[in-house]
C-alpha cells in the first residue's frame, strides 16, 4: 500500500494541479457561498434552502 501511495504522491507533486497561477492574463473572480450548518437562530428552512441571488 506504502508503494503505491509513495508513487503517486511523487505523480501529484511533480503536476502540482492546485496551484494557481496568477500571472495577470485573466481577471480575478472569487466565489463566495453558504453553506448550511445548524444554528439555533434561523428557522430549518433558511439553514437548508437554497439561496438565489
Amino acid at each position: 500500500m506504502h508503494a503505491i501511495q509513495d508513487k503517486w504522491l511523487k505523480v501529484w507533486t511533480d503536476l502540482d494541479p492546485f496551484k494557481a497561477v496568477d500571472d495577470g492574463s485573466r481577471e480575478r473572480r472569487y466565489l463566495l457561498d453558504m453553506f448550511p450548518y445548524p444554528s439555533g437562530d434561523l428557522p430549518w428552512d433558511m439553514r437548508n434552502s437554497r439561496w438565489r441571488t
